[in-house]
């Protein structure tokens, strides 16, 4: 009897919690529903563009000629600089998947960046997440769920390094907790 009063209304709130799931969205609807006209401005898709090949070229320096600190200060001006223009952008509704490939090769670029001038500190990690961090959420005010699009289509061969430098903020912008979330729980960051 005692069992039945508590267990009756668990079963009643599960059942009207079921029917309360909202549905979900689906993607294109969310991308012409923020996308802008292709008329205005400037194109995020250019932008991104010009960051990816700024940053190719950055990957053609040696590590002979620079030093890892002025290297990631060279990084956080062009992300910075970039970030900035983006937010006063528009993004077409026919360049967000192009965006999401550009921008999927940025994130590879940048940890290949990392790897070659042995940026493993987590000072410069910290700054590396808070840029990182601010270019995708300038990404995800014109098509929500596009930091989650992103972080798939990062290869699973180059997601150690945003554990290892504790990339937290990147980490949850990207979607990365459920993949990297019992790593990062293995080195005692809770997401």
């Amino acid at each position: 009897m005692l069992f039945s009063q508590f267990i009756l209304p668990v079963f009643g709130m599960f059942s009207i919690a079921s029917f309360a799931v909202g549905t979900p969205v689906s993607p294109s609807v969310a991308i012409e529903a923020r996308a802008a006209d292709a008329t205005d401005a400037t194109s995020v898709l250019s932008l991104v563009q010009g960051l990816e090949s700024t940053l190719t070229n950055m990957l053609n320096i040696q590590p002979e000629t620079t030093n890892a600190n002025s290297m990631l200060s060279q990084l956080e001006s062009t992300f910075n600089g970039v970030t900035a223009n983006v937010k006063t952008a528009t993004l077409a509704q026919a360049d967000v998947h192009a965006t999401i490939s550009v921008s999927i090769n940025i994130i590879v670029t940048l940890i290949a960046i990392i790897n070659k001038f042995s940026i493993l500190d987590l000072v410069l990690g910290a700054r590396v997440d808070v840029f990182l961090g601010a270019f995708v959420s300038a990404l995800e005010v014109f098509s929500p769920g596009i930091g989650s699009l992103i972080g798939a289509g990062i290869p699973t061969v180059s997601l150690g390094i945003f554990v290892s430098l504790r990339l937290v903020i990147s980490i949850n912008i990207l979607g990365l907790g459920g993949l990297l979330g019992g790593l990062l729980g293995i080195i005692g960051i809770i997401l």
